[in-house]
């Protein structure tokens, strides 16, 4: 996707919409609000008992499962309201940070032009809200909330010098 951008302004939208589920603190929201939490507290339960015992079997069984659980929650993604909360609050930061709300817009146009049978989007579709439907509520955004700002950062020369490919 990066080697696709073409402005600061697309980069930026990136990584206010990632910010934001930093911010927000989505990963934690996932973990709790997940059916793993079981398994969370199995990993607790495990890393208890190997702290009472000396058997490495158990100590490689706790990190294992660490392993797991961390693995899943990446894949798995956030549930899709997150998403569309880290692409509303990611609209505005977007915009407070001065560059064109209508870069993010590009983004998802550039997303929904990768075929759904590339490895990586497959995984991308199937966790995220279709980009269609988050274009919708975007452009709405940007209509009722943003069509007054004027954009001052698009940078796309700037950006095209920049990166190495």
């Amino acid at each position: 996707l990066l080697e696709q951008l073409n402005s600061e302004a697309q980069l930026a939208a990136i990584l206010a919409h990632e910010i934001i589920h930093a911010y927000r603190s989505h990963h934690m929201k996932t973990i709790r609000s997940s059916s793993e939490t079981t398994a969370w507290s199995n990993v607790v339960s495990l890393a208890a008992d190997q702290s009472r015992n000396k058997y490495i079997n158990r100590g490689k069984a706790v990190w294992n499962s660490v392993g797991n659980q961390i693995t899943n929650i990446y894949f798995r993604g956030f549930d899709k309201e997150l998403e569309f909360e880290a692409d509303y609050q990611g609209l505005f930061l977007l915009t407070k940070a001065g560059y064109d709300p209508y870069a993010m817009i590009e983004v998802l146009q550039l997303i929904q032009g990768i075929e759904p049978d590339d490895v990586w989007f497959k995984q991308f579709y199937d966790t995220h809200p279709k980009p269609e439907e988050r274009l919708d509520v975007i452009f709405a955004t940007i209509e009722a909330s943003l069509a007054e700002i004027s954009p001052v950062a698009i940078l796309q020369s700037r950006y095209k010098t920049s990166m190495p490919w």
